[in-house]
């Protein structure tokens, strides 16, 4: 069976990869691309006969780094699986969304034995839309603590301030006419004062206040 041959009738094995809400890609040991699937096709605008059978690191040289080549060929070998997370590696397959901006990726990177095979199947996670939602909920608990942090400075400010008046207020006296100190506590009433100011004022108008009061006396 001619090499061609053999790539189609591997990608029509794979085709239920189809159906579900995942690009995938399934790769064998020298990361020629044996299944492309209709929503790598979507995200990328590379059809599925344009790249069977080419190497993906022809489309994607990111895919040659070491930090690729390094960790998904030992699954060739019976490794394990291997996580390329959407913290450290966002773009696994470089795609834009409609607005330009990157899509954010989880990639996971599975050993799959097919016959005497071992390929390596690429699942890749759309998380652009989680991650903007992690991304706000992150910014409002952050707003939230900043909120209760400043409102914890401000009542202390409050205490604070509340204390210079009570020590300042104690320390207020009236002295009237007759040289009565009169302290002012929160406890003396308004009318208190008033008596007091009256008394001052009436005394006042003894000493020669041409005003109506001392025409009363």
């Amino acid at each position: 069976m001619s090499a061609m041959n053999k790539d189609n009738e591997t990608n029509g094995i794979f085709i239920a990869l189809d159906n579900i809400p995942l690009g995938t890609i399934v790769l064998c040991r020298n990361f020629k691309v044996v299944f492309w699937n209709v929503l790598m096709e979507e995200w990328t605008g590379i059809l599925r006969e344009m790249i069977v059978g080419k190497n993906i690191t022809d489309y994607y040289a990111n895919l040659a780094d070491r930090r690729y080549i390094d960790r998904i060929t030992p699954l060739f070998d019976g490794g394990p699986s291997v996580i390329f997370s959407s913290q450290l590696h966002r773009k696994f397959i470089p795609t834009a969304l409609i607005d330009g901006s990157d899509r954010i990726q989880h990639t996971t990177v599975t050993p799959l034995h097919f016959g005497n095979e071992i390929y390596a199947l690429v699942s890749i996670q759309d998380v652009t839309e989680l991650t903007k939602l992690a991304q706000d909920s992150r910014a409002l608990h952050n707003q939230a603590l900043l909120e209760i942090e400043n409102r914890k400075k401000a009542e202390v400010q409050l205490r604070l301030a509340a204390s210079v008046f009570d020590s300042i207020n104690e320390g207020i006296f009236v002295t009237d006419a007759n040289g009565d100190d009169h302290r002012h506590t929160d406890e003396r009433k308004a009318d208190d004062f008033k008596a007091i100011a009256d008394r001052s004022h009436v005394n006042g108008c003894r000493t020669g206040c041409g005003c109506a009061c001392r025409q009363q006396q």
